[in-house]
Protein backbone atom coordinates (compact mmCIF):
# COMPACT_ATOMS: atom_id res chain seq x y z
CA UNK A 1 0.00 0.00 0.00
CA UNK A 2 1.45 3.21 -1.09
CA UNK A 3 1.10 6.35 0.98
CA UNK A 4 2.13 9.67 2.16
CA UNK A 5 2.61 10.92 5.37
CA UNK A 6 1.62 14.32 6.03
CA UNK A 7 0.13 16.85 8.59
CA UNK A 8 -0.77 19.92 9.57
CA UNK A 9 0.33 22.13 12.29
CA UNK A 10 1.10 18.39 13.73
CA UNK A 11 -2.27 16.85 13.42
CA UNK A 12 -0.76 14.14 11.12
CA UNK A 13 -2.48 11.72 8.37
CA UNK A 14 -1.99 8.47 6.36
CA UNK A 15 -2.75 9.71 3.11
CA UNK A 16 -3.63 6.84 0.14
CA UNK A 17 -5.27 7.47 -2.88
CA UNK A 18 -8.94 5.28 -3.85
CA UNK A 19 -7.08 2.31 -4.92
CA UNK A 20 -7.55 0.91 -1.82
CA UNK A 21 -11.06 0.31 -0.36
CA UNK A 22 -12.77 2.51 2.45
CA UNK A 23 -13.66 -0.69 3.99
CA UNK A 24 -9.99 -2.05 4.39
CA UNK A 25 -9.06 1.28 6.10
CA UNK A 26 -11.97 1.40 8.38
CA UNK A 27 -10.75 -2.01 9.51
CA UNK A 28 -7.09 -1.49 9.62
CA UNK A 29 -7.09 2.43 10.71
CA UNK A 30 -6.28 1.53 14.05
CA UNK A 31 -3.72 -0.74 13.42
CA UNK A 32 -1.90 1.75 10.45
CA UNK A 33 -2.16 4.59 13.29
CA UNK A 34 -0.33 2.91 16.49
CA UNK A 35 2.58 4.91 16.56
CA UNK A 36 4.79 1.95 17.70
CA UNK A 37 3.72 -1.03 15.73
CA UNK A 38 2.54 0.69 12.67
CA UNK A 39 2.64 3.77 10.69
CA UNK A 40 1.35 6.57 13.57
CA UNK A 41 -0.80 9.18 12.76
CA UNK A 42 -4.15 10.79 14.08
CA UNK A 43 -6.14 9.47 11.12
CA UNK A 44 -6.02 8.03 7.80
CA UNK A 45 -7.28 9.86 4.92
CA UNK A 46 -8.84 8.19 1.67
CA UNK A 47 -9.14 10.34 -1.30
CA UNK A 48 -9.57 9.86 -5.57
CA UNK A 49 -11.21 12.25 -7.79
CA UNK A 50 -14.82 13.55 -7.59
CA UNK A 51 -17.45 12.84 -9.79
CA UNK A 52 -18.73 16.71 -9.52
CA UNK A 53 -15.52 18.01 -7.53
CA UNK A 54 -11.94 17.68 -8.35
CA UNK A 55 -11.57 15.43 -5.51
CA UNK A 56 -13.33 13.21 -2.41
CA UNK A 57 -12.08 12.35 0.32
CA UNK A 58 -13.36 10.15 3.14
CA UNK A 59 -11.46 10.06 6.84
CA UNK A 60 -11.08 7.40 10.18
CA UNK A 61 -9.83 8.36 13.28
CA UNK A 62 -7.38 6.36 15.06
CA UNK A 63 -9.87 4.63 16.31
CA UNK A 64 -11.62 3.48 13.13
CA UNK A 65 -14.19 5.35 13.60
CA UNK A 66 -15.19 8.08 10.57
CA UNK A 67 -15.48 11.86 10.69
CA UNK A 68 -17.46 13.59 8.33
CA UNK A 69 -14.86 16.57 7.48
CA UNK A 70 -11.35 17.19 9.23
CA UNK A 71 -9.87 20.69 8.17
CA UNK A 72 -6.30 19.98 8.49
CA UNK A 73 -6.42 16.74 6.61
CA UNK A 74 -8.22 19.33 3.60
CA UNK A 75 -5.45 21.16 3.52
CA UNK A 76 -3.09 18.49 3.33
CA UNK A 77 -4.97 16.98 0.87
CA UNK A 78 -4.52 19.95 -1.29
CA UNK A 79 -0.79 20.35 -1.02
CA UNK A 80 -0.50 16.83 -1.97
CA UNK A 81 -3.07 17.25 -5.17
CA UNK A 82 -0.81 20.35 -6.25
CA UNK A 83 2.35 19.57 -5.55
CA UNK A 84 2.22 15.13 -7.10
CA UNK A 85 0.17 16.86 -10.07
CA UNK A 86 -3.10 15.58 -9.42
CA UNK A 87 -4.71 18.10 -9.52
CA UNK A 88 -2.81 21.24 -10.95
CA UNK A 89 -5.00 23.85 -9.73
CA UNK A 90 -4.65 26.93 -7.59
CA UNK A 91 -8.21 26.60 -7.02
CA UNK A 92 -9.88 22.77 -5.94
CA UNK A 93 -12.97 21.56 -4.59
CA UNK A 94 -13.25 18.49 -2.51
CA UNK A 95 -16.30 16.78 -1.54
CA UNK A 96 -16.45 15.36 2.00
CA UNK A 97 -19.04 14.01 4.03
CA UNK A 98 -19.53 17.46 5.41
CA UNK A 99 -20.26 19.22 2.11
CA UNK A 100 -18.24 20.29 -0.39
CA UNK A 101 -15.27 22.16 0.40
CA UNK A 102 -13.14 24.80 -1.61
CA UNK A 103 -9.07 25.39 -1.26
CA UNK A 104 -7.16 28.58 -1.86
CA UNK A 105 -3.46 27.57 -2.95
CA UNK A 106 -0.62 30.13 -2.14
CA UNK A 107 1.95 29.38 -4.14
CA UNK A 108 5.35 30.47 -4.14
CA UNK A 109 7.98 31.60 -6.85
CA UNK A 110 9.18 27.67 -6.92
CA UNK A 111 6.27 26.14 -7.36
CA UNK A 112 5.59 24.66 -3.82
CA UNK A 113 2.00 25.50 -1.77
CA UNK A 114 2.95 27.75 0.85
CA UNK A 115 -0.70 28.11 2.28
CA UNK A 116 -4.15 27.42 2.05
CA UNK A 117 -7.43 28.37 3.06
CA UNK A 118 -10.36 26.54 3.30
CA UNK A 119 -14.14 27.61 2.84
CA UNK A 120 -15.42 25.99 5.51
CA UNK A 121 -19.13 26.11 4.92
CA UNK A 122 -21.77 27.79 7.02
CA UNK A 123 -21.65 26.83 10.51
CA UNK A 124 -24.54 24.79 11.71
CA UNK A 125 -26.02 25.90 15.50
CA UNK A 126 -29.05 24.14 15.77
CA UNK A 127 -28.97 22.23 18.55
CA UNK A 128 -30.95 19.01 16.93
CA UNK A 129 -28.48 19.19 14.13
CA UNK A 130 -24.98 19.54 16.26
CA UNK A 131 -26.40 16.79 17.25
CA UNK A 132 -27.15 17.56 20.87
CA UNK A 133 -30.04 16.61 23.38
CA UNK A 134 -31.17 19.98 24.88
CA UNK A 135 -34.27 21.89 25.17
CA UNK A 136 -32.58 24.87 23.92
CA UNK A 137 -32.91 25.67 19.88
CA UNK A 138 -29.34 26.58 20.15
CA UNK A 139 -26.58 25.62 23.09
CA UNK A 140 -24.75 29.22 23.56
CA UNK A 141 -22.65 29.68 26.56
CA UNK A 142 -24.88 27.10 27.88
CA UNK A 143 -24.22 25.40 31.31
CA UNK A 144 -23.27 21.80 31.79
CA UNK A 145 -21.07 19.02 34.11
CA UNK A 146 -19.03 16.93 32.52
CA UNK A 147 -15.47 15.10 34.52
CA UNK A 148 -16.80 16.59 37.70
CA UNK A 149 -16.45 20.22 35.99
CA UNK A 150 -18.85 22.74 35.60
CA UNK A 151 -18.31 24.35 32.25
CA UNK A 152 -20.53 26.93 30.21
CA UNK A 153 -20.19 25.65 26.33
CA UNK A 154 -21.00 26.87 22.97
CA UNK A 155 -22.09 23.94 20.41
CA UNK A 156 -21.14 24.41 16.45
CA UNK A 157 -21.23 22.12 13.86
CA UNK A 158 -18.83 22.19 11.07
CA UNK A 159 -19.29 19.37 9.08
CA UNK A 160 -18.48 17.48 12.61
CA UNK A 161 -19.61 18.05 15.98
CA UNK A 162 -17.53 20.53 18.48
CA UNK A 163 -18.49 21.99 22.19
CA UNK A 164 -16.34 25.39 22.64
CA UNK A 165 -15.29 25.86 26.31
CA UNK A 166 -13.51 29.07 27.42
CA UNK A 167 -11.53 28.62 30.17
CA UNK A 168 -8.98 30.31 32.19
CA UNK A 169 -5.74 28.41 31.89
CA UNK A 170 -6.24 25.67 29.51
CA UNK A 171 -2.69 24.93 29.18
CA UNK A 172 -3.18 23.77 32.89
CA UNK A 173 -6.03 20.81 31.92
CA UNK A 174 -5.13 17.41 32.38
CA UNK A 175 -7.49 16.55 28.94
CA UNK A 176 -5.72 12.69 28.94
CA UNK A 177 -8.10 12.55 32.22
CA UNK A 178 -11.02 14.95 31.39
CA UNK A 179 -11.30 14.27 28.38
CA UNK A 180 -13.03 10.58 27.86
CA UNK A 181 -15.94 12.54 29.74
CA UNK A 182 -16.50 15.39 27.61
CA UNK A 183 -16.11 13.24 24.45
CA UNK A 184 -18.89 11.05 25.99
CA UNK A 185 -20.85 13.17 27.90
CA UNK A 186 -24.80 12.05 27.17
CA UNK A 187 -25.84 15.61 25.57
CA UNK A 188 -24.24 14.09 22.46
CA UNK A 189 -25.07 10.89 21.22
CA UNK A 190 -22.75 11.01 18.45
CA UNK A 191 -19.91 11.94 21.34
CA UNK A 192 -17.77 15.44 20.46
CA UNK A 193 -14.98 17.23 20.05
CA UNK A 194 -14.32 19.35 22.84
CA UNK A 195 -12.22 22.62 22.59
CA UNK A 196 -10.51 24.17 25.46
CA UNK A 197 -9.83 28.08 25.14
CA UNK A 198 -8.17 30.52 26.35
CA UNK A 199 -8.63 34.30 25.32
CA UNK A 200 -4.88 35.82 25.25
CA UNK A 201 -4.37 39.49 25.52
CA UNK A 202 -3.41 39.95 21.76
CA UNK A 203 -7.07 39.35 21.00
CA UNK A 204 -5.74 35.90 20.02
CA UNK A 205 -6.93 32.58 21.51
CA UNK A 206 -5.03 29.57 22.82
CA UNK A 207 -6.62 26.34 21.98
CA UNK A 208 -6.24 22.49 22.87
CA UNK A 209 -8.04 20.00 21.72
CA UNK A 210 -9.54 16.71 22.32
CA UNK A 211 -11.09 14.83 19.21
CA UNK A 212 -13.76 12.15 19.56
CA UNK A 213 -11.97 8.92 18.30
CA UNK A 214 -8.43 10.14 18.45
CA UNK A 215 -8.23 11.99 21.98
CA UNK A 216 -6.00 14.91 22.45
CA UNK A 217 -4.32 16.32 19.20
CA UNK A 218 -2.10 18.78 18.29
CA UNK A 219 -4.39 21.18 15.84
CA UNK A 220 -7.71 20.62 14.56
CA UNK A 221 -9.11 22.74 11.78
CA UNK A 222 -12.61 22.62 12.23
CA UNK A 223 -12.01 23.05 15.92
CA UNK A 224 -10.36 26.13 15.40
CA UNK A 225 -13.57 27.29 12.96
CA UNK A 226 -16.02 26.51 15.53
CA UNK A 227 -13.45 28.23 18.27
CA UNK A 228 -13.59 31.45 15.54
CA UNK A 229 -17.78 30.90 15.59
CA UNK A 230 -18.12 30.73 19.49
CA UNK A 231 -15.98 33.76 20.16
CA UNK A 232 -17.47 36.04 17.46
CA UNK A 233 -21.27 34.94 18.91
CA UNK A 234 -20.39 35.92 22.84
CA UNK A 235 -18.88 39.01 22.25
CA UNK A 236 -14.83 37.45 22.90
CA UNK A 237 -14.00 38.49 18.85
CA UNK A 238 -14.80 40.63 15.37
CA UNK A 239 -14.65 38.79 12.11
CA UNK A 240 -10.68 37.52 12.42
CA UNK A 241 -8.64 35.79 14.63
CA UNK A 242 -5.36 34.02 15.07
CA UNK A 243 -6.14 30.47 16.87
CA UNK A 244 -3.25 29.17 18.79
CA UNK A 245 -3.04 25.46 18.99
CA UNK A 246 0.02 23.59 19.79
CA UNK A 247 1.19 22.73 16.10
CA UNK A 248 1.36 26.17 15.23
CA UNK A 249 -1.29 29.13 14.26
CA UNK A 250 -4.56 28.76 12.07
CA UNK A 251 -5.90 32.53 10.73
CA UNK A 252 -9.60 32.57 11.28
CA UNK A 253 -12.09 34.70 9.39
CA UNK A 254 -16.00 34.90 10.03
CA UNK A 255 -18.19 37.79 8.41
CA UNK A 256 -21.44 36.59 10.64
CA UNK A 257 -24.31 34.12 10.82
CA UNK A 258 -25.40 32.23 7.30
CA UNK A 259 -21.87 33.29 5.53
CA UNK A 260 -18.72 30.37 5.51
CA UNK A 261 -15.68 30.24 7.71
CA UNK A 262 -12.27 30.90 6.28
CA UNK A 263 -9.44 29.23 7.42
CA UNK A 264 -5.90 29.70 5.95
CA UNK A 265 -3.05 27.40 7.38
CA UNK A 266 0.24 25.70 6.35
CA UNK A 267 0.14 21.17 5.34
CA UNK A 268 3.82 19.69 5.07
CA UNK A 269 4.61 16.73 2.90
CA UNK A 270 6.76 14.78 5.61
CA UNK A 271 7.63 11.69 3.39
CA UNK A 272 6.01 8.64 0.89
CA UNK A 273 6.07 5.58 2.04
CA UNK A 274 4.63 1.70 0.81
CA UNK A 275 3.63 -0.45 3.84
CA UNK A 276 4.10 -4.54 3.53
CA UNK A 277 2.01 -6.62 5.21
CA UNK A 278 2.77 -10.82 5.47
CA UNK A 279 -1.65 -12.37 5.01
Amino acid sequence: MRFAKMHGLGNDFIMVEAAWDDEFLKREAKHLCDRYMGIGADGVILYGRGEEADLYMRIYNSDGSEAAMCGNATRCLGVLAYESDYVKKDTITVDTKGGRKILSLKINEEDRVESVTVNMGVPVLTAKDIPAITESERFIDGAYRASGMDVRGTLVNMGNPHSVVFVDDAAALDLKAIGPGFECHPMFPDRINTEFVTALPDGSFQMRVYERGAGETLACGTGACAVMVAACLLGKAKDHAIIRLAGGDLRLSWAGEGQPVFMEGPAVWVYDGELKREE
